[in-house]
């Protein structure tokens, strides 16, 4: 079985005919990938068979830009949407996921942190517990996608050794600074403000141009095929005996 994977496809199978233009009033640009568009579909509806069972796979933030042709039975007919975590269980799971060997390592501030651990030496009763401090940061991360989740637990370790580092400078007669460098709850707060800093308009947002796009061209699309089913109830019937 050979895979082929196509990430961002929707950057080689826009709808064709641009934002509703046509002929000279496409660019070049438009041209060239409605070019592209057409290939791909052709290949697609290849009637020689190919030497070995294929996959094709294509990965795109934004299903309303790809062209209605590549999406009908026979080609991407199969759509997996993929939505971003919605519930507080669902961020959490993706947490632990980039998270689980931070705790496993005793990097992070927690009062259940492994013993032996830098964390654990630095452990006060105060502090939250591990499945505490992921329910925290899971209502903190409301609307964050998984990328975003992935982005705040390194960010925090990024604050956390930042932070190590520069009290290494400003110490160094002690080297244990830097062996009790851990992950604490303010880190992840800063984390938090990094990631919300750097988001912009949701990838899962349609803009009016994309609705209005996508729109013209299901009705080309309609058109053309009302145009040729005219075309084959015009021509006269031929029977065989």
């Amino acid at each position: 079985l050979h895979v082929i994977i196509m990430d961002e496809f929707d950057a080689i199978a826009r709808a064709r005919g641009g934002r509703g233009g046509t002929g000279d009033q496409q660019s070049d640009a438009g041209v060239a990938r409605d070019s592209v568009v057409n290939q791909l579909l052709s290949k697609m509806d290849g009637i020689d068979p190919l030497v070995v069972p294929t996959l094709v796979i294509g990965l795109t933030n934004k299903r309303s830009l790809i062209e209605p042709a590549l999406l009908r039975p026979g080609r991407f007919e199969v759509q997996v949407e993929v939505p971003p975590p919605a519930t507080n269980e669902q961020r959490i799971s993706v947490l632990k996921v980039h998270t689980k060997h931070m705790h496993q390592a005793g990097r992070l501030f927690v009062r259940d942190a492994p013993d032996g651990s830098a964390a654990a030496r630095l452990s006060t009763q105060n502090l939250l517990s591990y499945d505490e401090l992921l329910e925290t940061l899971a209502e903190e991360c409301d609307g964050f996608s998984g990328a975003s989740l992935a982005g705040v637990a390194r960010a925090a370790a990024s604050h956390a050794l930042e932070r190590a580092v520069e009290e290494f400078t400003q110490h160094t007669e002690s080297s244990s600074l830097l062996q009790d460098c851990v992950v604490t709850k303010e880190d992840f707060d800063c984390a938090l403000q990094d990631v919300r800093d750097s988001l912009g308009d949701s990838d899962y947002t349609e803009t009016e141009d994309d609705v209005k796009e996508n729109k013209d061209s299901v009705e080309t699309d309609e058109t053309d095929a009302n145009e040729n089913s005219a075309e084959v109830d015009d021509e006269p019937e031929v029977k065989l005996d």
